[in-house]
């Protein structure tokens, strides 16, 4: 499974979100019930927009090679490491808030540490789907914390 790689806007215009061309964004679903839980990114990142940027862009650099790296485990029937991967990944969306997301990658850890390989195939396509919206949700973010510095 590919996911979109996250475009940012160009911060030299001020044009209007919509014109930011996101890949596949649903932008007003992303706002409407956004991936991330702002107030709490923003806590965990001191109140520092600049800081919470940085986290999320270390996460929407990595996101794909982590999907790449579970979907191997996964055709290796390498559940051990499967479970080892959904648990760092519940680990860093803790971290950047990104709740369901979260929630998600628990259960795949948990499916995983049972082989249960049914569930393991849906659950890490459920990772895939909330990957990509939290993917799209970034430049959004970005675009909000330029306004707070």
């Amino acid at each position: 499974m590919t996911i979109l790689a996250p475009n940012g806007p160009d911060t030299s215009t001020h044009e209007p979100l919509t014109s930011y061309g996101l890949p596949g964004a649903d932008i007003q679903a992303l706002l409407h019930a956004p991936p991330i839980d702002v107030h709490v990114l923003l806590e965990q990142s001191l109140g520092k927009p600049s800081f919470a940027v940085s986290l999320i862009t270390a996460f929407a650099s990595s996101g794909q090679q982590r999907l790449n790296q579970m979907e191997h485990q996964l055709a290796q029937a390498n559940f051990d490491e499967l479970a080892g991967s959904a648990h760092a990944l519940k680990g860093v969306t803790g971290v950047i808030a990104a709740i369901k997301l979260e929630e998600i990658s628990s259960s795949l850890e948990a499916a995983s540490r049972d082989a249960d390989v049914a569930h393991v195939r849906a659950l890490l396509a459920e990772v895939c789907q909330e990957m990509q919206r939290v993917l799209d949700y970034i430049p959004i973010l970005c675009v909000v914390a330029e306004q707070q510095v």
